[in-house]
């Protein structure tokens, strides 16, 4: 990776933080994305496209096959989340009324997954789909990861 001289690039401990792989050609994806960075006020989420370097070598040390696009994937020292259960994770992340979310929780996996299947499938239809790339500004740059040496603490057990 070029590094321009007295660039800062951020290295993140998975310990103290979570960080979610998402689809970035997606425009409810990104608009999450900007969402998160808005109310996370500790911030404690940190965000990678799924086809970064970083997202495909997190896939394959979980032994995680996703289809492309399918499902965004939360991750912390040894954990993952993806579907229903990364979104229950991700907003009760939020803190304050956001954890209201974890009432969702309470039906079953199988239902919740169907609900959000359906809007992973029709989702480029029904928000649309990038057609450039999502320019954080210089503030929100730091929250976005793409290289493998920028996490530490990763010890996700197969």
């Amino acid at each position: 990776m070029n590094q321009t001289p007295g660039k800062k690039i951020p290295v993140i401990s998975l310990k103290q933080h979570a960080l979610i792989v998402f689809d970035e050609d997606c425009v409810l994806c990104t608009g999450s994305v900007q969402f998160l960075m808005k109310y996370d006020q500790k911030r404690y989420f940190y965000f990678t496209g799924q086809h970064s370097a970083l997202a495909q070598w997190l896939f394959t040390q979980a032994d995680l096959t996703l289809a492309t696009g399918k499902t965004l994937v939360l991750f912390d020292s040894s954990h993952y989340w993806t579907q229903s259960d990364a979104v229950l994770k991700i907003m009760s992340g939020l803190g304050r009324y956001w954890r209201f979310f974890k009432i969702l929780g309470w039906f079953p996996q199988r239902w919740r997954d169907s609900v959000y299947d359906l809007i992973s499938r029709h989702r480029y239809q029904w928000f649309g789909k990038k057609q450039h790339c999502l320019v954080p500004n210089p503030e929100q740059q730091s929250r976005f990861l793409s290289e493998i040496f920028q996490i530490r603490d990763f010890a996700f057990q197969k």
